[in-house]
């Protein structure tokens, strides 16, 4: 068992051009190289992105789109769990067309489905919306008992109805009763929060100088779609009705986008996976030199791993590439530390990596953990749950608190 970061090397590869996806793929997959910026060993960058790896920044942020907007992240375990083997995809990435190539053929298949859907709900929650609001309204004005269709301009008058803050109710009206030299109608009456809804029926010709006036006193005015008509109290029993419609309407459209969740979710997830792969390949020829015929990339990794790198890059490079293994070649501070631990006990080396990470000749403290932070928490809590309990039988202005065994009340 190991008690220190493994010892770091440096891993020169060359290897023919036509042998690049297969090296990067390679690396990818071993997962143990971090690579070294070739621009600092004066290389140069030829590196071109083609028109097949355009398509992956594009299709990968459509499908991002659609996880996001079907909120997938949150099934992730359902169905990573319940998707039978045998219904499971076996992709084969070897050329970056069939990544493609079964992303395109899933989006040709779903996206269809969501836009319709999307369109939908849209619609709904509009309309929804739209029938809540008016509800409110009509509920807000029920005390004033006028027929909501008297709003708005009229032949003669015109009238409006909205909220004002309580305080400048009753100097609001005197305003308008004197801007409108009398000829007005003026009713409120309070609907709690310091506010009152108020009704000011006018003559036309007053319109635009009692305008001013309402919004130099804040007056938020209700807008009501011009097809309202009827009392309060027909309105508001017609959009309970027409709001419990939409409500069971916008259920339906719940279940049918839980459909597609169960139908093509696992689908995207994968799409999605692989173009994130591929994106990050990608990226690693950033690291790359590239001549004519060649690549050329450095990396390091752990000096234990160098069979099983060797190997690796053989299998995908038909033992052609050349591979060169160097070590002690720069400063211990400036190597990268690989923290080898069992993968169980991952959470326990971030807790260790939230402190510092340890250099060649320091112990590794992960593996200890696993006894020492179970043991330390033990004790933490006893003292903490001892003290709720005390507290909850004190006085509200006492405070508990226990440090090391000695009690402090204030």
């Amino acid at each position: 068992m190991r008690f220190t970061p493994a010892e770091m090397g440096i891993v020169k590869i060359i290897c023919h051009k036509d042998y690049e996806r297969e090296l990067i793929r390679c690396l990818h997959e071993v997962g143990e190289v971090e690579l070294i910026d070739v621009m600092e060993q004066g290389g140069t960058m030829a590196t071109e992105i083609s028109e097949a790896e355009r398509t992956v920044f594009s299709l990968l942020n459509e499908i991002q789109r659609h996880v996001d907007y079907l909120g997938l992240e949150k099934y992730v375990p359902y169905l990573a769990n319940k998707i039978p083997k045998k219904k499971r995809w076996m992709v084969d990435d070897r050329k970056i067309e069939k990544v493609l190539e079964l992303a395109q053929k899933t989006l040709a298949k779903v996206e269809p489905k969501i836009q319709s859907l999307s369109q939908e709900l849209i619609q709904i929650q509009q309309e929804l919306d739209k029938q809540r609001t008016l509800q409110k309204i009509a509920e807000t004005l029920e005390p004033l008992e006028i027929s909501l269709d008297q709003l708005g301009p009229g032949r003669y008058v015109y009238a409006v109805a909205g909220t004002v803050l309580t305080i400048k109710s009753g100097t609001l009206k005197w305003r308008i009763k004197e801007v409108t030299e009398g000829n007005y109608i003026f009713r409120s009456t309070s609907i709690g929060e310091g506010r009152d809804v108020v009704f000011i029926s006018f003559l036309n010709q007053y319109r635009g100088v009692v305008e001013r006036v309402l919004t130099a006193f804040g007056f938020e005015q209700f807008r009501l779609p011009p097809d309202v008509k009827g009392t309060t109290k027909e309105i508001i029993q017609k959009t309970a009705l027409n709001i419990k419609k939409l409500e069971e309407t916008l259920n339906k459209l719940e279940e049918q986008r839980m459909d597609i969740i169960k139908s093509w979710g696992y689908q995207l997830l994968v799409c999605r996976e692989l173009l994130s792969i591929e994106k990050n390949r990608i990226d690693a020829k950033k690291y790359f030199r590239i001549t004519k015929s060649t690549v050329e990339v450095w990396g390091w990794f752990p000096l234990n791993k160098a069979k099983i790198l060797s190997a690796a890059i053989d299998r995908a490079t038909d033992r052609t590439a050349i591979i060169e293994i160097t070590k002690n070649i720069s400063l211990e501070e400036e190597r990268p530390t690989k923290m080898e631990n069992p993968r169980i006990i991952g959470a326990y080396q971030k807790l260790v990596k939230a402190f510092g990470i340890p250099n060649y000749h320091e112990i590794d403290p992960t593996k200890f953990f696993i006894l020492t932070f179970p043991v330390f928490f033990g004790l933490m809590f006893p003292d903490i749950a001892h003290c709720l309990l005390y507290t909850s039988d004190a006085a509200d202005d006492l405070l508990c608190v226990d440090l090391g065994g000695r009690r402090i009340i204030k």
